[in-house]
């Protein structure tokens, strides 16, 4: 686990189908530095939101970015830690 730690008034609950966005109409290469967030699923099987920074595409089209939150449930990634996604699994997108 990393040892960069997120501000706790960051954290909000919200309900499972709140917020969905699609975008499976973007290509990989749109969301190269922006802020996507995905639903994990912890290792006690709740589901959470967290943000991921997009930084590289993998050659088959996937997502690899750095965590950024400290997730609330037991999960084995924590803030700062790589996760790859597909972009089928974005459900919001930070833009600038």
């Amino acid at each position: 686990m990393s040892e960069a730690t997120e501000d706790p008034s960051n954290i909000e609950f919200v309900c499972p189908t709140c917020g969905i966005e699609d975008h499976s109409d973007k290509e990989p290469s749109w969301f190269m530095g922006k802020y996507v967030k995905k639903v994990f699923t912890a290792l006690n099987d709740e589901k959470e939101r967290m943000w991921v920074r997009v930084h590289d595409i993998t050659d088959d089209g996937k997502l690899v970015g750095k965590l950024s939150n400290d997730p609330v449930h037991p999960f084995d990634i924590g803030c700062g830690d790589s996760v790859t996604l597909t972009v089928d699994e974005v459900i919001e997108v930070l833009e600038d």
